[in-house]
């Protein structure tokens, strides 16, 4: 889940201790995230994530078989 944190509201991550930031991407079922979220600290953010990228897959038109 994508989120910001809420207005005036400071979070940091308890791993790395730093600032949550716009568009933080987070495991809303993590009960250190969920209860952020549910306490209204954390919100979900307007901008969706950017989607994850994948390798190229090599084509096999005009291989040889």
């Amino acid at each position: 889940m994508t989120v910001d944190p809420a207005p005036d509201a400071l979070v940091r991550d308890p791993v790395t201790m730093t600032a949550v930031t716009l568009g933080t991407t987070v495991d809303e079922n993590d009960p250190y995230w969920g209860r952020l979220i549910a306490d209204g600290d954390l919100v979900a953010s307007a901008t969706p994530a950017p989607a994850a990228r994948r390798a190229p897959v090599a084509s096999t038109e005009g291989a040889d078989k």
